[in-house]
């Protein structure tokens, strides 16, 4: 290999980079459908088409959404190798394909516009009987945005279609409960306790001080083991078998027959934004309906997550929001290696660990990864790397809002199994995930009853004073005006061709639960014969018996 290696630094460059084409050609792999904005799996022969090309479409969503490269310095046009898809930021807006546009502006609105094709896109601007006539040649298949002021007329034509999005008025035309509703979501951030800490302040320091006062979720679990289906339970307030994400090579939309989150604060007029680039929320699952602007970049840097929320916030500071950002820097080494941050603060043996493990691990999901302490080492730098560029947001949100002003919900979707012995899918260290919440100036502070992650749906639309539809699985909390408090918390774990598995949390001990046989097709489970392990506290005088944990299992995911 060597001696073939040394030959090839010789060929031409030419013939050394078309070389390199076709060995990556030949390796690719089957991967998962939602590795937007390609189209399609990745097989050897398959022809992959791509989201820049063809438009967002839900069952549940009144907008079709348009896809164009975005702050990307290649003059590249829509069609992406998959080695593209990692380099590429992508911008994503609702929008309409037309060869005319007329609009009266009543208030300051920006506009986002597309050419698709090579004729000149013509527009008329007419302003106090004043009218100005240009043609606008821009970059294809890029959003151009634009401004104009109230009371005009504006007209825009072209020969071919082209894309123009509803314009987003600057200023707020109706008053909402929160000026600013931020959700972050963190993937793979576990609850201080599962490493052993008492204090958050001791690996977040900005964090613990931004959310001193906060509601801080102690007992709170994950629905589900892994992202697909455990944030879609976020977002919806669903179980995953009334949201029916589940399946990792399958594109089903989020919200068919219900609205997500997102949607609900569209509808209360509030300027909505997402960016990220977690997989499974991809926007080919729904997750860009409701929003006026997504910017998704495969497995997002957190610099280019706070970037861009910065730079919506420079445009419209004076709308009534609600941003969600997605940080995916814990449960991936984004840049292949660690961050310098991060390696600098281990030494040479446990970094060596860390590569050899993956090299180990590399075709192990990390659902079943065993204990780790050099991983948990590792862990334990990105969180707080990560934390000081969250201190960005923190500190633009104290220098630019009154207190009373914003929600901040700072969430996760699961844990890690390297960071327990427990081997359990739905162990402690994989299912106890962080939760705080800043809700205007109210004092909270520890909270102990339990919760789940559908209970963080019903818990921001109702801080915020939006109404929603409550046939959902998600509970308010006690601390935050509900009228019931969860007795335990429900956790399950479902793959096809795998056991089913289900966990209660509560005072009095910990279930487990584990069908006899197999998931079936469409995720039928046979409840017969299950095992159930009772892990009943010490000191706890009753705990739930077989029959009733097996009840509490059936009645939970048969209530679809």
């Amino acid at each position: 290999m060597k001696i073939l290696l040394f030959i090839f630094k010789f060929f031409p460059w030419k013939l050394r980079q078309f070389i390199k084409l076709i060995i990556y050609f030949f390796r690719e792999n089957k991967y998962s459908n939602s590795n937007f904005p390609l189209i399609g799996k990745k097989t050897f022969f398959s022809i992959r088409s791509s989201f820049l090309d063809k438009p967002l479409k839900f069952e549940n969503d009144n907008f079709i959404y348009y896809s164009k490269t975005y702050n990307d310095a290649r003059q590249i046009n829509t069609d992406l190798t998959d080695q593209d898809v990692h380099m590429t930021p992508v911008e994503i807006a609702p929008g309409e394909k037309t060869k005319e546009y007329k609009l009266n502006i009543e208030k300051k609105s920006v506009f986002k516009i597309s050419r698709i094709n090579l004729s000149p896109i013509n527009i008329v601007i007419e302003k106090n009987n004043n009218k100005k006539k240009f043609d606008l040649i821009s970059t294809n298949n890029r959003f151009i945005s634009f401004s104009e002021e109230s009371n005009t007329k504006i007209e825009i034509k072209s020969n071919e279609d082209f894309i123009i999005s509803p314009p987003i008025m600057i200023n707020q035309k109706i008053k909402n409960q929160k000026k600013m509703v931020l959700f972050l979501f963190i993937d793979g951030l576990v609850d201080r306790s599962v490493l052993g800490i008492n204090n958050l302040d001791q690996i977040m320091p900005y964090t613990a001080k931004f959310f001193n006062d906060a509601f801080d979720f102690r007992n709170h679990h994950v629905n589900s083991d892994w992202t697909l289906p455990s944030f879609a339970s976020i977002f919806s307030g669903r179980y995953l078998q009334s949201h029916n994400l589940y399946e990792p090579y399958k594109i089903k939309e989020i919200g068919k027959t219900f609205k997500i989150l997102s949607q609900y604060f569209k509808k209360e007029e509030y300027a909505t934004f997402s960016a990220g680039g977690n997989p499974r929320i991809s926007p080919t699952h729904g997750y860009v309906k409701g929003f006026d602007r997504t910017i998704y970049h495969s497995f997002m840097h957190a610099p280019e997550v706070i970037g861009n929320f910065l730079e919506q916030n420079l445009v419209f500071n004076q709308r009534d929001q609600f941003h969600f950002l997605q940080f995916n820097d814990l449960h991936h080494n984004l840049s292949i290696v660690p961050d310098f941050s991060v390696m600098s603060a281990l030494n040479s043996e446990t970094v060596q660990s860390i590569f050899n493990s993956g090299i180990k691990n590399k075709n192990v999901k990390s659902v079943w990864n065993t204990k780790d302490n050099d991983r948990k080492m590792l862990y334990l730098e990105k969180v707080k790397r990560l934390d000081s560029y969250l201190n960005i947001i923190y500190q633009y949100l104290n220098d630019n809002y009154k207190p009373s002003d914003i929600t901040v919900c700072l969430t996760a979707d699961h844990g890690h199994s390297y960071l327990s012995d427990d081997l359990h899918p739905l162990s402690l260290a994989r299912s106890k995930a962080i939760w705080l919440l800043k809700s205007g100036d109210k004092k909270g502070g520890d909270v102990y009853e339990f919760t789940e992650g559908v209970d963080i749906f019903n818990t921001v639309l109702s801080d915020s004073c939006i109404d929603f539809d409550d046939n959902i699985d998600g509970n308010l909390p006690i601390v935050c005006g509900g009228k019931i408090k969860r007795d335990f918390s429900f956790s399950q774990s479902l793959y096809l061709g795998q056991t089913y598995k289900a966990v209660i949390n509560s005072d009095h001990g910990r279930y487990t639960y584990e069908s006899e046989t197999p998931v079936g097709n469409n995720g039928v489970i046979n409840h017969n014969n299950p095992t159930i392990i009772i892990n009943k506290n010490a000191n706890a005088k009753n705990s739930f018996t077989e029959e009733q944990i097996k009840k509490i299992v059936i009645s939970k995911i048969n209530k679809v």
